[in-house]
């Protein structure tokens, strides 16, 4: 049988069998619309109501420009019941139709719109965050002094971030065909709202993921390893990954620079999703970067000290 996308609507099991994605642009259906518009307000201005008051050349034009829309827009839909089925990019059909994702006309065949809500999405991230600070504070870190421990909660919670959910988005490349409610599938549609490479599998986003998930996730678990034992490469271990972050980061960023920085649906998305969900990965590496850095300093001025001592 032949598979047919689902649709971008709103209740999500609204039955429009046959559906067919919209092909055109939001921009390209207002250029047309407003040409059009324009078009007919100009006929009507400088031809039907050349000889009338302003006042009444602009409701000329309104009852002009409203009628046809009635007419046209309204009448297609009317007469067409199943406008959503139209593969021939007609343009009445397209305007009926809209992709969730920006650029609109973004090739995702066989998407399944999200069916779990953002705040359903955050609660059960947020959730297992917690639980996994948690059971490191208490537990694995509890002989430790406060800001050790601070710090692996975080190697902990970034490092399963990495593994478990940016695995999933680099071993996945259809998550958006799924229909199960799985909910790392949920996770990345909603994100692709702030960042649509993801759901058009970018190649330098899923290269900087894959590095992160496979390579950065697993170096994140050993330096909370490094620091409950007091092992002596934490310090390097967690410059180096830091400075992993850092550099995936620069790469996620410059490249959405480079390409037009026009991938979020809309400026909640892109300042929640893009640059908010994001900036921690940026903030707390540079942080750990200078204390490391400072903390090696520290220790190859001692060992410096040391030597010239015995030389001495």
């Amino acid at each position: 049988m032949e598979e047919v996308a689902a649709h971008p609507y709103v209740p999500r099991d609204l039955k429009l069998p046959g559906y067919v994605p919209i092909s055109m642009s939001m921009s390209s259906i207002l250029a047309v619309y407003l040409g059009a518009s324009l078009f007919a307000v100009t006929f009507v201005w400088f031809l039907l109501g050349r000889k009338k008051a302003h006042l009444d050349r602009l409701l000329m034009c309104w009852w002009a420009f409203t009628g046809l829309t009635h007419m046209v827009l309204e009448g297609y839909f009317v007469f067409s019941p199943e406008f959503f089925k139209d593969n021939t990019s007609c343009y009445l059909a397209e305007v009926s139709a809209a992709h969730p994702y920006v650029p609109r006309d973004l090739k995702l065949p066989g998407y399944v719109p999200i069916t779990m809500s953002m705040s359903s999405i955050l609660a059960v991230y947020l959730g297992a965050s917690l639980f996994v600070v948690t059971f490191v504070w208490f537990l694995l870190g509890r002989k430790k002094a406060h800001l050790d421990r601070l710090l692996m909660c975080w190697w902990a919670f970034t490092g399963l971030t990495h593994m478990v959910l940016e695995g999933y988005f680099v071993f996945s490349p259809e998550f958006f065909k799924d229909n199960t409610s799985c909910y790392l599938a949920e996770v990345w549609k909603e994100y692709s709202k702030g960042d649509s490479r993801y759901a058009g599998r970018d190649s330098a986003v899923i290269a900087v993921e894959g590095i992160t998930a496979v390579i950065e996730g697993p170096a994140c678990l050993l330096a909370v390893y490094a620091i409950a034992k007091g092992k002596s490469y934490s310090y390097v271990l967690q410059l180096a990954i830091s400075l992993g972050q850092l550099y995936g980061c620069l790469v996620y960023f410059i490249t959405a620079f480079l390409e037009g920085d026009n991938f979020a649906t809309n400026s909640f998305y892109y300042y929640s999703y893009y640059v908010g969900a994001n900036g921690w990965w940026v903030l707390i590496p540079l942080l750990i970067s200078y204390r490391c850095w400072n903390k090696i300093c520290e220790s190859a001025s001692g060992v410096e000290t040391k030597i010239k001592k015995k030389i001495r």
